[in-house]
């Protein structure tokens, strides 16, 4: 999936930023993924550090810059140098916008469907496991419970 960069980017204020942000932790949150967000110098910026190992690209700077220029995210990423992990600088709320939909948006359908059927296949008293995946579900029942089903 390609996004389109926007075509008038733009750039967040202080103001935006603390809002953006906790647009950004809300949806890191419900995608499960682990991460650190900090307000960059500028007051504009948000530095994402990245722990999660659900990420579209290896735990690098040129796979995870590669990944931004596939997706057409105005972002950059760097190293820190203490933890050594990625972290990503998102310069405005277009850029939070974009990275919420390209990385967080396929993990959070995917929880929130894995809900849905789990609370459904509870419903008719089957007890089951669901792995989650961005594109996939593994579902998981056992044997002994599908004459419950019928």
């Amino acid at each position: 999936m390609t996004a389109n960069p926007p075509t008038v980017p733009q750039q967040a204020t202080v103001g935006s930023a603390a809002a953006v942000k906790q647009q950004l932790e809300d949806a890191l949150k419900e995608a499960d993924f682990l991460a650190q967000i900090n307000t960059a110098h500028d007051g504009a910026s948000l530095h994402v550090t990245m722990y999660s190992s659900k990420c579209h690209f290896a735990d690098s700077v040129e796979d995870a810059t590669e990944w931004l220029h596939q997706t057409g995210i105005d972002a950059t990423a760097t190293l820190d140098e203490r933890t050594f992990r990625v972290v990503m600088t998102l310069p405005s709320a277009d850029s939070v916008k974009m990275f919420n939909a390209a990385l967080l948006q396929p993990w959070i359908t995917a929880r929130t469907t894995a809900t849905h059927l789990n609370d459904v296949l509870a419903d008719h008293g089957l007890d089951c496991t669901i792995d989650v995946g961005p594109a996939s579900l593994s579902l998981l029942l056992a044997d002994d419970e599908l004459d419950a089903a019928v």
